[in-house]
């Protein structure tokens, strides 16, 4: 990767950390110009969440997503579907949408034996019982994973 583009991919993360968020989405966006990595994505994506532009948010972490399987990176993978099944399922109440995130996400710690993420698919679907109004299913699952 070119040096200008790893020190936009470096601004952006220090943006995103300093919650500076139009600041991030500028360095993403010429990173992603200059060449299109999921870490560009998926920094644009995260930038665009916290402006509240939620469609272009859910394209970029979704093509962030296609890019780590393609590399392949089944952990990055599998962080990026966590996300977007939280995302689907908490924030916008498309349920379906995010059953199938939390699938991509299983299927990875599964496949590839990510024990370090078996927490997280816990999570995932502590969220997800917790999005279809079953506190209790929820809670449940949230109690395993502690």
């Amino acid at each position: 990767m070119p040096s200008e583009a790893v020190a936009l991919l470096a601004a952006g993360r220090q943006a995103l950390e300093a919650a500076e968020w139009s600041a991030a989405k500028s360095s993403f966006e010429a990173a992603v110009v200059r060449e299109e990595t999921p870490e560009a994505l998926l920094g644009l994506g995260r930038a665009l969440w916290w402006l509240e532009e939620t469609e272009a948010s859910l394209r970029c972490r979704e093509r962030a997503y296609s890019q780590f399987r393609r590399r392949p990176d089944p952990s990055r993978a599998a962080i990026v579907a966590l996300e977007l099944s939280v995302e689907y399922g908490g924030a916008l109440g498309n349920l379906a949408a995010a059953r199938g995130w939390l699938a991509r996400l299983v299927r990875l710690v599964d496949e590839f034996k990510l024990a370090s993420l078996e927490g997280w698919v816990l999570f995932g679907r502590a969220s997800l019982a917790l999005a279809v109004d079953d506190p209790r299913g929820g809670r449940g699952l949230r109690a395993r994973g502690t």
